[in-house]
This record gives structure tokens, sequence and C-alpha cells, in this order.
């Protein structure tokens, strides 16, 4: 009896043993050092690409801003030089039409 009690026992010790190992070198490979780099690195990927998204959008941004500030100042310049001479009456229609291509444009 003590014998059969003494295998059991040793089997239990055995199961317990491995499966504290399994569970051991599973911790290891969760908690590698590969593995946080990969996490990292899949991290930064996708800020890297939501930043360049970003910014492509900020440069089309800024095409139209400029499109927008060159009609702006080719009107207030043919404003002042109507406000200046009196003359340039077709430079003026010419800007109008300019303003109203761009407005409709949009």
């Amino acid at each position: 009896m003590s014998e059969i009690l003494a295998i059991i026992i040793t089997i239990a010790g055995l199961i317990s043993t491995c499966s504290g190992l399994i569970l051991t070198f599973r911790n290891i490979k969760k908690t590698s050092p590969s593995a946080e780099l990969k996490t990292w690195q899949a991290e930064t990927d996708a800020k890297l690409d939501n930043d360049n998204r970003r910014l492509n959008h900020l440069e089309k941004s800024f095409d139209k801003m400029e499109e927008l500030d060159r009609i702006m100042l080719r009107s207030v310049k043919g404003i002042l030089g109507h406000l200046s001479t009196g003359n340039h009456t077709e430079v003026m229609n010419k800007q109008i039409k300019e303003i109203d291509n761009y407005l409709i444009s949009k």
C-alpha cells in the first residue's frame, strides 16, 4: 500500500514539475526582449504611417492655401492699382473672374 501511495505521489510531483516548467518557458517567451522589440516596432510603424498620412494631408492643404494667397494678392494689387490711377478696369474684371472661378471650383 505504501508503495502505491509513493508511486502516486511521484507521478503527481512529476506532473506538477512538468506543468511548472511549461508555464515558466511560456512566460520567458512572452517577456523576451525580442517579443517586446517586435511589439514596439509594430507600434512605431503604425505611428509613422499615421504621421505620414497627416503630413501628406497638411502638404495638400498648404498647396491650396498658397493658391488662395496668390489669388488674394493679385486681387489686392489690382484694387490698389485701380485706386491709385483710376484705370485698370480690365485687370479688375479679370481678377473678379478668377475669384469667381476659384469659389465655384470649391
